[in-house]
């Protein structure tokens, strides 16, 4: 059989492949040092793997071997290698204490042979390396006992650095092992508490009565995004030959924190509510399932036997003009889009109708993503009747003074052109009779004038009158089309005043369609009316969303109202000017106001003389 030795110390001159097999295949490291060149040590890269370093790591350092064993061992290490030396037949056997480049120790038995000249000196020294077995085996199962453990787990040495760091800690600070192995441990911690744990570290490792730093710590911790989370830290000792290490257990307790507080506003939302008689519900938008307080139940009618706890249970007593709305509003809040505050009409079982507010939080994991609604409903009936009471008496007011205003003006000013009609009629027939020359053409003339004058009046009261007297519906109106016919109505008045309109992206409202579209018309005409002379009437048409309904603002440039106008202009028959300079019946802006109000809304101008006027109406309709 000795002819397979030398064929395989042949093998292993002519073929590299196989000593590296063998070398990295049965052995934990080799060395080949140069004994007549000391320091020139050639080492196997399986050596440095053991001790968790890369070759890298330590390369340009001569005998690098002897910077990683324990101080105390080298001594003996050196003690045994002369032996050896001088004397063929002392053997070079000896485990030794090494440090891992994660601040843990490792058992390694080095064998060596050393290889002599014809003088028997020692010129070279061939060292096999092994680990420990019993080592191994116990350091690779606290590994895996690191790596099974459901908590991010790290071991931090006495300068505060990290040397070990399970997945989990990879999963949770978003750091690879590579980025964590070696820093310090702060740069898992927000700065502004940083520099308190670099001191209670170095307290830890400086007196052992200071060693208990407790388990169930909470605290705050950053991860490699930069976001702060909190967790909950247990810190111990884990005692090795180099000294003492420091074993961290971090455990992510961000939904927790967030069950926590959801537990103490739902404590402080139950006492809150008790007195203002507040129904408070839950949605799991996962699972679609909604939990109800017993207010609830009050407030909608119902039993407790009766709901199936299903989100279309809900859905179910809501009033059916308003499940469409409401469902959005829901729909706009767990998508982020709007907060969910708003108002519907639910049906008792006994067919009677109640207005509900609600308002609600979307409660969201650490991705954003919705899990639930908090929320809370209470009763706004009563409100809403007093309300509609509070309308109408404003609007039978309202009435009263129009039929005020009607009286006055059949009393008084009708009676002007009526009895200038009458006068000239008159003198017509006792002076000229059938005769129509000379003064005759005058008074003709006047008579015309006066019963033109007259007849617009009439038209004007009776038009105002008429507003809001017939039984139309509200309609869903566009305001572009709309604003698109009183513009193509206007349109000789607007060409020949080289006008220029200007409007914003218009709504969809909910409105009486003649009566919107006479109230555009009316502020239109006035601002092209009332410009200033040799300045081009510009007319801009804006409006912004308010609950309810809507807010529009139409701006010009023209000549501008005095402060103390402000609030006559909007009365039937006021004129601010002479009939010879801007003709009119003074009647525009009253059928103006009484159409606002038909839509519960108000108007009102905000104006400075030569500065141009901006008029200001709502409707609010939407809840109708």
């Amino acid at each position: 059989m000795d002819y397979l030795r030398k064929e395989f110390y042949d093998s292993v001159k002519l073929n590299d492949t196989i000593f590296d097999f063998i070398q990295n295949s049965s052995l934990d490291g080799l060395m080949y040092w140069d004994l007549e060149n000391p320091g020139n040590d050639w080492i196997s890269d399986k050596f440095w793997d053991t001790l968790g370093y890369s070759p890298n790591e330590i390369l340009n350092r001569p005998s690098s071997w002897r910077t990683t064993i324990n101080p105390e061992d080298l001594k003996s290490v050196n003690k045994n290698l002369q032996k050896h030396y001088d004397d063929p037949s002392f053997p070079y056997d000896l485990t030794s204490r090494y440090k891992h480049q994660n601040g843990s120790t490792v058992r390694i038995r080095c064998r060596g042979l050393a290889i002599r000249d014809k003088d028997n000196k020692a010129i070279r020294m061939v060292v096999v390396c092994s680990e420990s077995p019993k080592e191994k085996e116990s350091s690779e199962k606290f590994r895996q006992l690191l790596e099974i453990a459901p908590d991010a787990m790290i071991i931090v040495n006495n300068d505060g650095r990290i040397v070990m760091a399970n997945q989990q800690t990879v999963k949770i600070f978003g750091y690879s092992k590579e980025e964590l192995l070696g820093n310090l441990v702060e740069m898992l911690m927000p700065g502004r508490s940083a520099s308190h744990h670099h001191h209670l570290v170095g307290q830890f490792f400086k007196s052992p009565k200071t060693r208990g730093m407790g388990s169930g710590m909470k605290l705050f911790a950053t991860k490699k995004d930069g976001s702060e989370f909190p967790v909950e830290i247990s810190l111990s000792p884990l005692k090795t030959e180099d000294g003492m290490l420091v074993t961290a257990a971090i455990r992510d307790i961000t939904e927790q924190k967030r069950s926590e507080e959801i537990r103490q506003i739902s404590d402080r939302l139950t006492l809150a509510t008790q007195a203002a008689k507040i129904g408070i519900w839950e949605y799991d938008i996962v699972n679609n399932l909604l939990q109800w307080d017993d207010k609830m139940f009050d407030l909608y009618g119902i039993s407790k036997s009766s709901f199936s706890g299903a989100y279309g249970a809900w859905q179910k007593g809501l009033h059916p003009d308003d499940v469409e709305r409401s469902e959005e509003e829901v729909r706009l809040a767990i998508n982020n889009k709007k907060k969910f505050d708003t108002e519907f009409r639910i049906i008792w079982p006994d067919q009677s109708v109640r207005h509900i507010r609600a308002s609600a939080l979307v409660q969201r994991n650490d991705k954003g993503e919705p899990l639930r609604m908090v929320g809370t409903n209470w009763d706004i009936t009563e409100r809403k009747r007093s309300e509609e009471i509070a309308r109408k008496m404003a609007s039978l007011k309202s009435k009263s003074k129009e039929m005020e205003q009607f009286a006055y003006i059949a009393s008084h000013d009708l009676k002007e052109p009526l009895l200038t009609i009458k006068n000239y009629a008159k003198l017509l027939v006792e002076d000229y009779g059938s005769e129509l020359h000379g003064e005759a053409s005058h008074f003709t003339t006047s008579i015309v004038k006066a019963s033109t004058r007259m007849e617009e009046l009439i038209t004007g009261l009776l038009e105002y009158s008429m507003l809001g007297s017939n039984h139309r519906q509200l309609k869903e109106v566009d305001c572009c089309k709309t604003i698109e016919s009183v513009l193509h109505d206007l349109g000789g008045l607007i060409k020949s005043n080289q006008a220029l309109v200007k409007t914003e992206n218009l709504p969809m409202i909910k409105a009486f369609p003649l009566e919107i579209k006479l109230l555009f018309q009316n502020l239109i005409q006035n601002a092209i009316k009332f410009k200033k002379e040799g300045i081009q009437p510009i007319i801009i048409i804006a409006v912004e969303k308010i609950d309810g309904g809507w807010k529009f603002k139409i701006e010009d440039n023209g000549i501008g109202i005095a402060k103390n106008h402000k609030d006559k202009i909007f009365t039937i028959f006021r004129r601010l000017h002479k009939q010879n300079k801007y003709e009119g019946s003074g009647i525009g802006l009253a059928h103006a106001k009484k159409i606002v109000e038909l839509h519960n809304g108000e108007i009102w101008v905000e104006s400075e003389p030569s500065s141009g006027s901006s008029f200001y109406f709502t409707i609010l309709t939407e809840l109708l």
